[in-house]
């Protein structure tokens, strides 16, 4: 028998139906039974419905086709022909065994309790029906009793690993981790290339960020299982949390070359290449993830996410949409729909998202913080303050909280108060261009032109794109009259961006000191 992997419950009770082999001829109801001891439930499936069509009250066809059911996860009609099984043999005990798995993964599982238990009165001894019943405690979050059942099961199968494995993960459950360690490492003694104690021993290092422990775990794993994907999907994981993000992508490549099935995977894959900053990888990952996944709010969401944040506004809006639609009230999703629109300049919608979130969650910072960023830009200044204010109170350590408090303030002609709100965003950062684009608007509002050009410069060197501080920058040099300065400061606005939206006036400001300055520049008719 296989170890299992994931579910505590066992598949062992099929040695209900006997198997018959004397005849030459096998008919379809040997033919099924000897499919179904073989484990190959879909032939078994297919031959046993034969059987039972032929003779509807056959004891033998509706047991074994219904623990042929089991077999392939159809659980609804395991449960049905194991029903009628069970009328026609009410004390057959194999049958009821079988039965209790179908309830238990309908999730009936006070159904399933009540035979256990009467099961276990008539064998006690049986190591099976002590594990099976730890599963359904375990599923109705009894973890004590779980606990008891998988302790039974292994004292009465010593050198059993797969008990030892459910003893620890119900001590996991309950948060005991020292001893589910302990177990898991009993089972290895057991069974010293058990993937599922070597993944077990893994986790628990690596919740501890235990890492070196973790890896030394996984890769038995998989010296004793190279193909086992899962490990190579955790190995990535561990990578991850390292952030060696290129090892993390080979192992959850791996995995998913061994295993194209494991979306976790997948979604990881594509969340190391938006870390990478690879944005077509990524959404390309996060494609294949929304195509396998189409009815899931996650897939679509995180694809939306990727898209807004590689700057493509328009497909994120789709995917967010999708999302928010799938699961209404996702703050995450309708944070990143909202920012979508604005980035599309569709500032009502946008604003509609925000307001949305801040109906269930008014201290929410981003949203309140978006919404004051949105009044600022249509020249609500009164509520931009409104919202900016409140985020203070909310995040105080906010960068773009005094960023925006002090644009406010120049707006409102509060030099002195912008000052300071600039001071408080330079204690938080150096690095950041608005600081000084800000800071220059400052200086030139009070007539300060020579620190105006220091904090205008200051800001292009950070970010050469940054158009307005060109702008600014230029305006700064004419005040002076370094119509020079001037003149090499705006048409590199239009150098960056042909497209600008003062280009109009500075192609005129640029004819005007060529021909009243005598400034030569052979280049000129670029424009």
């Amino acid at each position: 028998m296989p170890e299992p992997t994931s579910s505590p419950l066992h598949f062992v009770m099929i040695l209900l139906t006997a198997f018959v082999a004397h005849s030459a001829a096998f008919d379809d109801l040997d033919q099924g039974m000897a499919a179904l001891k073989e484990g190959r439930y879909a032939e078994a499936v297919a031959l046993l419905k034969r059987a039972v069509e032929k003779d509807p009250t056959s004891f033998r066809a509706l047991s074994g086709l219904g623990s042929a059911y089991l077999g392939v996860s159809d659980f609804n009609k395991a449960r049905s022909y194991l029903q009628k099984a069970s009328r026609l043999k009410p004390s057959n005990t194999a049958v009821k065994a079988n039965l209790a798995i179908a309830y238990s993964h309908l999730a009936q599982h006070q159904k399933a309790l009540d035979i256990y238990q009467k099961l276990i009165l008539l064998e006690p001894r049986n190591h099976e029906l002590h594990n099976n019943l730890g599963a359904i405690y375990q599923a109705l979050n009894q973890f004590e009793k779980a606990l008891n059942a998988f302790s039974r099961a292994a004292s009465l199968a010593q050198g059993e690993a797969r008990y030892a494995i459910n003893k620890g993960k119900v001590l996991e459950l309950m948060h005991r981790m020292d001893e589910a360690l302990e177990a898991y490492k009993q089972a290895l003694k057991y069974n010293p290339g058990s993937l599922r104690a070597l993944l077990a021993v893994a986790m628990v290092h690596k919740n501890r960020a235990e890492y070196e422990k973790a890896a030394a775990f996984l890769r038995t794993a998989l010296k004793h299982h190279p193909h086992a994907a899962k490990a190579q999907g955790e190995m990535g994981r561990l990578y991850e949390m390292q952030g060696k993000l290129d090892a993390a992508i080979f192992h959850y490549s791996q995995a998913l070359k061994l295993d194209v099935s494991l979306d976790q995977y997948l979604e990881e894959l594509a969340g190391c290449y938006i870390k990478k900053e690879d944005y077509a990888s990524a959404i390309s990952y996060y494609r294949q993830y929304v195509s396998r996944n189409p009815a899931n709010a996650r897939a679509h969401g995180e694809l939306g996410i990727a898209l807004l944040t590689s700057s493509k506004y328009f497909d994120a809006v789709q995917s967010l949409k999708k999302a928010n639609e799938m699961a209404p009230g996702n703050t995450h999703y309708l944070l990143a729909l909202g920012k979508a629109y604005q980035e599309l300049d569709k500032k009502e919608l946008a604003s509609d998202c925000f307001a949305e979130i801040l109906e269930n969650d008014p201290d929410n910072s981003e949203a309140r913080l978006q919404l004051g960023i949105i009044a600022f830009e249509s020249g609500n200044i009164a509520v931009a303050e409104k919202h900016v204010r409140g985020v203070l109170a909310l995040a105080p350590a906010t960068i773009d909280v005094h960023y925006y408090l002090g644009m406010i303030n120049l707006r409102k002609g509060l030099v002195d108060a912008a000052f300071a709100s600039f001071d408080e965003m330079r204690s938080l950062t150096k690095n950041d261009e608005r600081l000084y684009y800000g800071r220059g608007l400052a200086y030139a509002q009070s007539s300060d032109i020579r620190n105006a050009i220091i904090n205008f410069n200051k800001a292009i060197k950070l970010n050469e794109n940054h158009l307005q501080a060109r702008w600014e920058l230029a305006k700064a040099y004419e005040s002076i009259e370094d119509r020079e300065a001037a003149y090499w400061a705006f048409k590199n606005v239009l150098l960056i961006d042909r497209n600008f939206y003062l280009k109009e006036l500075i192609k005129k400001k640029l004819e005007r000191l060529r021909e009243e300055e005598g400034i030569v520049d052979d280049e000129w008719q670029n424009f």
